[in-house]
C-alpha cells in the first residue's frame, strides 16, 4: 500500500477527512430540509437515511467488512425483533409506530456502518469528524445569533423557534454536540489546541446565549469526565474551565451592557430564583409522572414506539416523555427493554466482563473521549431526551460506532500481545 510523506495510506485519508466531511454535509442538509417540519418531514428523512445506511453497507460488503455475531446475542435480537413487533402492533396505530422503528433502525445501521468503516484501521481517526461537525456549526450560530438579535423580552412570546430551527432546545442539542467535539479535538490533538479552543468558545456561547441548560450542564460533566479520565489533567482542566469563564464573561457582558439582550442562562437562572424555583423544570416533572403512569397501563411491551403521542397520556404540548428511560419503558415495556439490556450484558462479557470493558475503555484516549460523549449524550437525555429527535440521534451514531471500533481495535491490540 503506498503512503505519503507523513505515512499515511490513502484510506486513512478517506476515513479522517472524506467520511467526516460527508457527514457534515448530511448534517446540514437535515437541518435545512428537516429542522422547521418534524412530523411532515420525517417518512421522507427515515426513507432518506435507510437507503443511506444500504448503501454504505453494501458498499462494505464489497470491501470484505462484515460483522460477526455471537449466537447467544443474535439470539437476544431475534428476541428484541419479535418483542418489538409486538408493542408495534399493540400500539394502536401501526404506521406511525413503524415509523419510529423505523428511525431506531436506521441509526442503529448508521452507527454499524461507521464501526464496519473503522474497525480494521491502526486506530480511530477522530479529528476530522470532530472538526467536521464543529466547522458545519458555524453558520447555523451566526443564524441564531442575527435572530436573538432581534428579539425582545419577554422572550419567546411568539414561539420557541430559532433561526433554522423549530424549538430553540434543538439548537442547543446541536451545540452541545459541536461543544463536546471541539473540547475533544483539543485533547487527542494538541496541535489542534488553538482552533479547538476558539470552536468550543463558539459553541459555548450559542449555549449559553440561548439560555439552554441542559446542554449546558451535559457539556459541564462531559468537561469533568474528561479530566477525571484524561492524564492531562491540568491542560484539559484550564482549557474547559477557561472557555466556559470567557464565554460566560461575553454573553453577561453583552447583555448587561444592552449591546445585544438575549435570553441567556444567567436571566433563567436568576428568574428562577425570584420565583423561588417554581417552573425551573420546564414542566418536565409532571410530564415525567404522567408517562410512569402510562408505564403502568402497559408495562409487558408497552404502547409502542411512539407510544407517548400515539396514546394521549400526558401533555399534548410535548411530543415525548423528555427521558430515555421513561420514553423506551412506555414504548417497549419491560419485555423490550429487559431483552436490550440482556443484550448489553452479554457484549460487556464478551469483552472480558465489567473490568475487561472498563480497561479497554481506558485503553486508548479515543475511547475514553468517547466514553465521556456518550455518558454525557445519555445524561442530557435524561432531561431532553435527545434520543427522540432525528438531530441529536444522527450525531451520536458516530460517536457510537466510532467508539465500538475503538473497542473492538483495543481488544485486537490486548489479544495480539496475549
Amino acid at each position: 500500500m503506498t503512503r505519503n510523506s507523513r505515512g499515511h495510506p490513502p484510506a486513512w485519508y478517506v476515513l479522517n477527512w472524506l467520511v467526516p466531511a460527508l457527514f457534515a454535509l448530511l448534517v446540514s442538509e437535515v437541518i435545512r430540509f428537516h429542522s422547521l417540519s418534524l412530523v411532515a418531514t420525517m417518512p421522507r428523512m427515515v426513507g432518506n437515511l435507510l437507503a443511506l445506511d444500504a448503501a454504505a453497507l453494501l458498499g462494505l460488503l464489497a470491501l470484505d467488512r462484515r460483522i460477526t455475531v455471537p449466537r447467544d446475542i443474535a439470539r437476544l435480537l431475534l428476541a428484541l425483533t419479535a418483542s418489538s413487533a409486538v408493542s408495534v402492533l399493540g400500539s394502536g396505530d401501526t404506521d406511525t409506530s413503524l415509523l419510529r422503528l423505523e428511525l431506531y433502525v436506521a441509526v442503529a445501521l448508521l452507527a454499524t456502518a461507521f464501526y464496519l468503516f473503522n474497525r480494521d484501521t491502526v486506530r480511530v481517526p477522530l479529528e476530522g469528524h470532530f472538526l467536521a461537525v464543529s466547522l458545519v456549526y458555524l453558520p447555523f450560530l451566526f443564524s441564531a445569533v442575527l435572530w436573538v438579535s432581534d428579539l425582545t423580552p419577554p422572550y419567546w412570546q411568539d414561539g420557541p423557534r430559532v433561526a433554522q430551527f423549530m424549538h430553540v432546545r434543538q439548537f442547543g442539542e446541536f451545540s452541545f454536540f459541536a461543544a463536546v467535539g471541539a473540547t475533544a479535538l483539543g485533547v487527542i490533538s494538541r496541535r489542534m489546541a488553538w482552533p479547538s479552543f476558539l470552536l468550543t468558545a463558539a459553541a459555548l456561547f450559542g449555549i449559553i446565549l440561548t439560555g439552554c441548560r441542559g446542554a449546558l450542564l451535559s457539556w459541564i460533566l462531559f468537561a469533568v469526565l474528561l479530566c477525571s479520565c484524561c492524564p492531562a489533567r491540568l491542560r484539559t482542566g484550564l482549557f474547559t474551565t477557561g472557555s466556559l469563564a470567557l464565554v460566560s464573561l461575553l454573553v453577561w457582558y453583552l447583555d448587561q451592557s444592552g449591546l445585544m439582550d438575549s435570553p441567556n442562562v444567567f436571566g433563567r437562572v436568576a428568574q428562577a430564583v425570584q420565583d423561588s424555583g417554581a417552573g425551573f423544570d420546564s414542566g418536565r416533572i409532571q410530564i415525567w409522572i404522567e408517562s410512569a403512569k402510562q408505564i403502568v397501563k402497559h408495562p409487558v411491551f408497552g404502547s409502542g414506539p411512539e407510544g407517548y403521542w400515539i396514546s394521549g397520556c400526558c401533555d399534548r404540548l410535548a411530543m415525548q416523555a423528555h427521558n430515555f428511560v421513561l420514553q423506551f419503558l412506555m414504548e417497549f415495556g419491560a419485555m423490550g427493554c429487559g431483552i436490550a439490556l440482556l443484550i448489553l450484558y452479554r457484549a460487556v462479557r464478551h469483552l472480558g466482563g465489567f473490568a475487561g470493558a472498563l480497561a479497554l475503555v481506558g485503553a486508548t484516549p479515543a475511547n475514553r473521549v468517547l466514553a465521556s460523549m456518550i455518558v454525557a449524550y445519555l445524561a442530557y437525555s435524561l432531561i431532553d431526551q435527545t434520543m427522540y429527535h432525528l438531530l441529536p440521534m444522527l450525531l451520536i451514531a458516530p460517536v457510537i460506532g466510532l467508539f465500538a471500533a475503538g473497542l473492538a481495535q483495543a481488544r485486537a491490540a490486548v489479544m495480539a500481545s496475549g
